[in-house]
């Protein structure tokens, strides 16, 4: 277990589209431009809006690290200050340790997550697993959250 970091931060994608929507609908509507997120790492580039409809849901994509930029789109930009403002404040988040053996499963379509950096010189082991909720061997899941809302 690491001496210092691994706070992990958990945001729920649907407050902060709530919370964008009131204050500024034209800040959300303009995170769903396919190029309000640009993401390169491991030599690959990629261009996603930070928010997307799916059938009746809202999924949330969102980075803030070293890999991302984001438009130059003057609505883009007001709505990413907008976004770290509300992540900023801890009101808005869940921040929690990881103990030895703990689990945490989330929709990575609809939770924000984040962690402190883990000194580099401290062993690291993450595991992840992916469901997509389109096996037939599993009940289906939903993911993201409703557009409805």
């Amino acid at each position: 277990m690491a001496k210092s970091g691994g706070v992990t931060k958990l945001a729920s994608g649907k407050a902060i589209y709530d919370w964008l929507f009131e204050r500024d609908k034209m800040s959300v509507e303009a995170l769903f431009a396919s190029d309000a997120l640009r993401v390169e790492r491991a030599g690959k580039k990629t261009c996603q809006p930070v928010f997307r409809y799916e059938c009746d849901r809202i999924f949330i994509r969102y980075r803030s690290d070293e890999t991302t930029t984001f438009s130059q789109n003057h609505a883009v930009q007001k709505a990413i200050v907008e976004v770290k403002k509300f992540l900023e404040d801890e009101a808005n988040c869940m921040s929690f340790v990881l103990k030895k053996r703990q689990v945490l499963i989330t929709d990575n379509m609809s939770v924000l997550h984040g962690r402190t950096a883990f000194p580099r010189d401290e062993p690291r082991k993450m595991h992840r697993l992916f469901f997509r909720g389109d096996s037939s061997s599993i009940t289906k899941l939903i993911f993201g959250f409703s557009a409805s809302a």
